[in-house]
C-alpha cells in the first residue's frame, strides 16, 4: 500500500479520481481487440479519441495499461459513460476486490499476484473489468504477461473464445489471473520447504525472520484473495444476467479459488509448525547445553571435595606430612574423572 497516496484521498469528495499506486511514469497504452468468429484484429490506439464504438455486430475487447493519468481516465469515462464512482475505484489500488451489477454493465475488480523469490514477497497489482453486452474494457497497473496466452488464442484462426459470448472473454481474463494465485502458492510452498530444511539442519535467527516473512505473505494471500472467491460466489449467484455456457466455467474459478484457500490454510499450520520446530529447536539446544555444563560441574565435584578438605590446613591431618600424598591426590582426581566419564558416556548424556 502507497500510504503516501492514499493519504492524499483523505477530504477528498466521493468520485475524486486520484491514483494510489506506485507506478512513477505518465504514460497509458491502450489496446484494441475487434473480433468475431472469422477474425481477429488487433489495434494499439494513440488515443481514446481514435476509439469508434459500432454497433456491428462485432465483439471488442478494450485493454488500458496504466493508471496514473487522470485526465486520460476521465476521457475513457466519458467515452465509455463510466460513472466516477466506478472510476474512483479503478485508480484507487488499495481498494479490496469486489463486483457490482449496474443497468447495463457489469464492474469487476480484483487483483493480479506475483511471488517476488529474490524478496520472497508477494507484488500486487491492481485489476478490474468493465463488462458490456458486446464490449469489456480491462484496466490494469502495470503491463505484464498475464493476458499473453488469451490473446494469442483470441487471434488464431480457429480460436474457442471468439465462437463465445464477451462474458467468456472475461472468465478466460480471471482465470488467467488465478493461474497466477496458484504459481504463487507454489513459490511460497518452496520457500516454506527450504525453511523446514534449513531449520532442521541448523540454528540460525535469520529463520525465524523468514517464517514471520513467509507468515505475513500468507496473510496477504488470503485477504486478498478471499474478496476475489467472494465476488466470484456473486457473479454465479447472478447467473441470469450471464450466458449459462460461462456461468459454469466460473463455478470452476470459484471451487480453484476454494482449493487456493486450502492451500493457504494448510501452507499457514506449516508455518506454524517450523515456528514450533524452532522453538522446540532452541529449547533442545539450551537443554543439552545445560546438561553438558551439569555433567563438566559433576566429574568435578569429587575434586572440589577432596581440595576443599584438605584445604583447610588443620594441625593435626596425618596426611599432610605423608610423602606421596600429593601424587595420590591426582590419582584419587583422574580416578574419579575417568569413571564419572566412562559413566555418563555409556548414560548417552555426554
Amino acid at each position: 500500500m502507497n500510504i503516501e497516496n492514499q493519504r492524499s484521498k483523505i477530504g477528498q469528495l466521493p468520485g475524486s479520481i486520484t491514483y494510489t499506486g506506485e507506478d512513477s511514469s505518465n504514460e497509458i497504452n491502450i489496446e484494441l481487440f475487434t473480433y468475431n468468429e472469422d477474425s481477429c484484429v488487433h489495434e494499439k490506439l494513440e488515443s481514446i479519441d481514435e476509439l469508434k464504438l459500432k454497433d456491428d455486430g462485432n465483439k471488442r475487447w478494450i485493454k488500458v495499461i496504466g493508471l496514473n493519468n487522470a485526465e486520460i481516465i476521465k476521457k475513457i469515462g466519458e467515452k465509455l459513460d463510466l460513472d466516477d464512482l466506478i472510476l474512483e475505484d479503478i485508480v484507487n489500488t488499495n481498494h479490496t476486490p469486489k463486483v457490482e451489477f449496474h443497468s447495463n454493465f457489469l464492474f469487476l475488480l480484483t487483483k493480479i499476484l506475483y511471488f517476488e523469490e529474490k524478496k520472497t514477497c508477494v507484488k500486487v497489482e491492481h485489476m478490474s473489468f468493465v463488462l458490456y453486452k458486446n464490449l469489456l474494457i480491462s484496466f490494469q497497473e502495470y503491463e505484464n504477461d498475464v493476458f499473453d496466452y488469451r490473446q494469442r488464442i483470441l487471434k488464431e484462426e480457429d480460436s474457442f473464445i471468439r465462437k463465445r459470448k464477451i462474458d467468456y472473454l472475461l472468465y478466460s481474463l480471471v482465470d488467467s489471473i488465478v493461474d497466477e494465485y496458484f504459481l504463487v502458492t507454489i513459490g511460497i510452498e518452496d520457500k516454506i520447504e527450504e525453511l523446514e530444511i534449513d531449520v532442521l539442519e541448523e540454528h540460525d535467527k535469520e529463520h525465524i525472520y523468514g517464517v514471520y516473512q513467509l507468515r505475513k505473505e500468507l496473510s496477504l494471500l488470503k485477504r486478498l484473495i478471499w474478496p476475489v472467491e467472494g465476488a466470484i460466489k456473486v457473479i454465479i449467484r447472478e447467473e441470469s444476467k450471464f450466458n449459462q455456457d460461462s456461468i459454469k466455467y466460473f463455478k470452476e474459478i470459484h471451487d480453484n479459488l476454494i482449493q487456493l484457500m486450502d492451500f493457504i490454510n494448510m501452507d499457514r499450520e506449516v508455518i506454524i509448525g517450523i515456528f514450533d520446530l524452532y522453538l522446540s529447536n532452541n529449547d533442545n539446544k539450551m537443554n543439552k547445553t545445560m546438561q553438558t555444563l551439569t555433567v563438566v560441574a559433576t566429574i568435578f565435584t569429587p575434586m572440589t571435595f577432596l581440595t576443599g578438605v584438605y584445604g583447610m590446613n588443620f594441625k593435626y591431618m596425618p596426611e599432610l606430612y605423608f610423602k606421596y600424598s600429593y601424587p595420590i591426590f591426582w590419582i584419587i582426581a583422574a580416578f574419579n574423572i575417568i569413571l564419572l566419564y566412562r559413566y555418563y558416556r555409556k548414560k548417552g548424556w555426554i
